[in-house]
């Protein structure tokens, strides 16, 4: 009789955890399907697109949301991204950076307790280049850099969503040219604050909707949950000053905080859209910037 040879379904690298989760995605690709978005959106993960993504839905406005090769799923050195490629070109980009510091530490969560575990401990993952924070401030600037080139670009924070989400969906819809009405922005805001969209991820509400991308790791502990704390500055409540100082040296290492907002208030229709400019920044002068890749 010959023998018979079963390839593995499962990579060696993939957990049963991840290899369901990929099974159940391709089985319920129901919601925002490609074919009719009216544009990119991208993010670092964790940056705080679930929110707007929830909101922008109940709007009925799609987008095709990408991290564009940073998953923590699927950890990769910043140097073996290929970032803002071809395709971009030929839809609306909207960009969404947040604090890297807050960024990290909802990583860290994700990572750890809601899909397949992160061997260290949070101080190890801030400095791990495949997730910390170096990685984060390299993406967002390397995409606010190379975003402005696109034929249609639009770079939001989490920051400005959280102090001004109206102003923000009214942003975003004008810049991908979609007519919506002001008491329906009203109303999707109204009904998707942090404490309403927590309750619905507890009780099972986005299951249908979202599958287990709005389904906590563990409904008894509250870091587990997709929709967490949404607190700006919220790093300070876990990073030690060792970790903190470390992650202000980063930023400082990149001039950050400068170079974000010299980039979005560079962009021409959030110019012509006289929407909120960025938080002024403490870091260091124009004279002494570092690029995305090192020194200028």
């Amino acid at each position: 009789m010959a023998s018979v040879t079963v390839q593995p379904i499962m990579g060696n690298s993939m957990t049963m955890r991840s290899f369901l989760r990929v099974l159940r995605k391709r089985a319920q690709r129901a919601f925002n399907p490609p074919a009719r978005s009216v544009g990119f959106f991208v993010s670092f993960p964790k940056s705080g697109r679930t929110w707007l993504r929830v909101m922008l839905d109940d709007l009925d406005v799609p987008f095709e949301y990408r991290h564009d090769g940073a998953k923590h799923s699927r950890p990769r050195r910043f140097e073996d991204l290929t970032l803002c490629g071809k395709h971009y070109v030929k839809k609306p980009v909207v960009l969404m950076t947040r604090d890297p510091r807050d960024t990290v530490i909802s990583g860290y969560f994700q990572k750890n307790l809601r899909r397949d575990g992160y061997p260290g401990s949070l101080s190890d993952f801030i400095r791990d280049p495949l997730h910390g924070v170096d990685k984060v401030v390299r993406f967002n600037l390397a995409w606010l850099e190379q975003g402005s080139q696109l034929p249609a670009f639009l770079p939001i924070t989490y920051e400005e969503t959280s102090t001004d989400a109206r102003g923000v969906l009214r942003l975003i819809t004008t810049f991908v040219n979609v007519d919506v009405a002001d008491a329906d922005i009203d109303n999707v805001v109204g009904e998707n604050t942090f404490k309403k969209m927590r309750e619905r991820e507890a009780a099972g509400d986005y299951n249908r909707r979202y599958s287990d991308a709005l389904t906590p790791g563990d409904p008894n502990n509250p870091n587990s949950y997709k929709v967490r704390r949404g607190k700006v500055g919220g790093f300070v409540d876990y990073l030690s000053p060792t970790d903190i100082a470390y992650c202000e040296a980063v930023l400082s290492q990149f001039c950050y905080f400068d170079r974000v907002r010299e980039l979005m208030e560079h962009n021409s229709f959030r110019s012509a859209a006289d929407s909120t400019p960025t938080a002024k920044s403490e870091q260091s002068s124009p004279s002494s910037k570092a690029g995305v890749f090192g020194p200028l």
